[in-house]
């Protein structure tokens, strides 16, 4: 996420341009509480998309940021889509 959109959202950003309250393990030290722009399955479910569209989406945008920022962090690519399950049977 780029850090203007994390300052809009009112969250502290790193020197690297990554929000502070990712941990060292990509994790979020205030994921119970963190804010509605971080709560990506409701905006999923928001968008109509199933939830691999969704994330591939959200993968492309996060490349294109990452590429912007000239950021060294790696790069998403569909090897993680094994691991979703897709949301519209739940419907």
């Amino acid at each position: 996420m780029p850090k203007e959109l994390l300052v809009m959202n009112n969250l502290e950003v790193k020197s690297d341009g990554s929000c502070k309250n990712l941990q060292s393990d990509n994790s979020c030290s205030i994921y119970e509480t963190r804010p509605s722009i971080c709560r990506v399955s409701d905006m999923q479910k928001d968008s109509g998309l199933s939830q691999l569209e969704y994330f591939q989406l959200t993968a492309s945008v996060c490349n294109i940021w990452m590429d912007e920022d000239k950021s060294d962090y790696p790069r998403l690519d569909d090897d993680y889509s094994d691991h979703i399950i897709d949301s519209r049977s739940d419907d």
